[in-house]
């Protein structure tokens, strides 16, 4: 095996012990919040204008978001060595 071989399969070996211990940054309501966020602000920013309608928009998504992180239980922070 060569010395390129083996620092493939070491780096794979390492990959995949630390892909069974990573808790991951964020929980996925977090990722969705991100998601829609983006999506209406840029839906909102796409022509370069706004009216009314566009900023209830932009107020229904926060007033769901607070809702459902208000909701969510508490998860407490993980750290693993």
């Amino acid at each position: 095996m060569s010395t390129l071989e083996q620092l493939y399969s070491q780096a794979s070996k390492r990959a995949a012990e630390n892909s069974l211990t990573y808790a991951g940054a964020f929980s996925p309501a977090e990722v969705l919040a991100i998601f829609l966020s983006v999506l209406i602000t840029g839906q909102v920013a796409q022509d370069g204008e706004t009216n009314w309608l566009e900023g209830a928009q932009l107020l229904a998504v926060y007033i769901i978001l607070g809702i459902v992180f208000y909701f969510l239980p508490d998860v407490p922070a993980t750290v693993r060595p």
